[in-house]
């Protein structure tokens, strides 16, 4: 009878889902060094803020931090550097396609063990749009109500009526004329 691989969670980049819409997830290995493995299973990874780029073919990881082995010495690699992942020439030239065509980014998502191997959770990505926060509407205004036309329209008309209302309220809490 065959085993049953397990997974054991290494890391998980919980800003990425908030940032972003994930489409579709990969699954792909990753080229590492002996000792960002041993430094991988004591847990030692940071995804934040990092991402994928496709060049000449290849996928590479950008930004993702392995802290250097402890008793590694002479044989740790430097924490930042790129790191290769392993994908079928198929599923990266598809990808490499809906990045640049249709704006998707490539996020990992997550870094897991399978049995014996690394894995990482790749997301093809679409970013959250941005909208006018609450802190434009409270710094339109001295007291953070707002005193302006109606919130209705679009962002740039709204950011623009912030913008305007601004000087306005300024000039009339020190006393001139609106």
């Amino acid at each position: 009878m065959a085993e049953k691989e397990t997974t054991k969670q290494i890391a998980l980049n919980r800003k990425a889902r908030h940032d972003y819409f994930v489409e579709e997830t990969y699954e792909c290995g990753i080229s590492l060094a002996g000792t960002e493995v041993k430094s991988l299973r004591a847990g030692n990874v940071n995804l934040k803020d990092s991402y994928c780029s496709v060049k000449d073919g290849e996928i590479f990881v950008v930004g993702m931090h392995i802290s250097p082995y402890e008793q590694g010495n002479i044989f740790n690699r430097d924490p930042m550097r790129q790191r290769q992942l392993l994908m079928h020439k198929r599923e990266i030239l598809k990808l490499f396609g809906l990045v640049k065509r249709e704006g998707y980014s490539l996020i990992p998502l997550s870094l897991y063990f399978k049995g014996s191997r690394v894995k990482l959770e790749l997301g093809l990505c679409k970013g959250k749009s941005c909208t006018i926060s609450g802190t434009i509407w409270q710094s339109a205004t001295p007291t953070g109500r707002w005193t302006g036309p109606s919130r209705t329209g679009t962002g740039k008309q709204l950011f623009a009526a912030a913008a305007q209302a601004a000087p306005r309220q300024r000039r009339a809490a020190k006393g001139g004329s609106i």
